[in-house]
């Protein structure tokens, strides 16, 4: 499911319960700092995990992140098959 901007974003992920999360930090109407927080809130979102993605390099995990269930951040550019890796190595962690 796609959303368009932060708040659509939160909306959905209630609705919808993903199993996975991706997020850029830099968005319209709520950025990926308070949709992150805000999933984390939410019982029914809190314990999916979350991959970050920006454009700024000096962007980097921190233990808030961690604390608020972001598992990566990526930067951009972003190349497909890097991102379907990390998706697979969250999918394979959280089957295990």
């Amino acid at each position: 499911q796609r959303a368009y901007h932060g708040m659509q974003g939160i909306v959905t992920a209630v609705a919808k319960k993903p199993d996975l999360i991706l997020t850029d930090l830099h968005m319209p109407l709520a950025t990926g700092e308070e949709l992150i927080a805000c999933l984390n809130r939410n019982p029914a979102t809190s314990g999916t995990p979350i991959v970050a993605i920006t454009g700024h390099p000096a962007r980097q995990m921190t233990p808030a992140f961690e604390a608020l269930g972001v598992r990566k951040v990526l930067h951009k550019p972003l190349q497909f098959q890097e991102l379907l890796g990390e998706i697979d190595e969250l999918i394979e962690v959280a089957l295990k």
